[in-house]
């Protein structure tokens, strides 16, 4: 049997109640948004109760919730540095990593990382501001490239 927690979703599945199912439909589609969310939040988007969730998690391994979101942020991490690896092994390709932490996995993973900057959110609604300054960076690159092309193709 596997180790990872999404193969351990995957092989219990049939065995799964109705409920046990929603949930595990549920981490099998957003694995990564589990990371950064709390067992009331899960619990609150499925209309399952908190301890539901927390079964859940016992049923398939796991000590609790926290560990589920632990499995889940390694493997997402795994992920990242494997599809990295691919990317510089087959296409000799840069790879460009934004992120607002100089310590996160994806700064250490790619070729080069690109840091932004805004006030530090107390609310999860103020997180958008650390999305938008990324997405500022994006566009700002992409418009360079743009141009830059341009300028090639003329």
């Amino acid at each position: 049997m596997t180790n990872s927690c999404l193969g351990k979703i995957r092989s219990y599945y049939e065995r799964f109640s109705e409920k046990d199912k929603i949930i595990a439909n549920y981490i099998l589609e957003n694995p990564d948004s589990i990371i950064h969310r709390t067992i009331n939040e899960v619990a609150e988007d499925l209309n399952v109760a908190d301890a539901t969730v927390f079964r859940f998690c016992k049923r398939i391994g796991f000590k609790g919730y926290q560990a589920i979101k632990i499995a889940l942020a390694l493997e997402s991490n795994t992920q990242i540095k494997q599809i990295h690896e691919e990317i510089s092994e087959q296409d000799n390709e840069k790879t460009i990593g934004i992120t607002s932490f100089p310590r996160s996995p994806i700064s250490l993973n790619v070729d080069v990382a690109l840091y932004t900057s805004s006030d530090k959110a107390e609310y999860r609604s103020e997180a958008n501001v650390s999305r938008i300054a990324q997405l500022s960076l994006i566009d700002a690159l992409y418009e360079n490239l743009k141009s830059l092309n341009k300028e090639k193709v003329h």
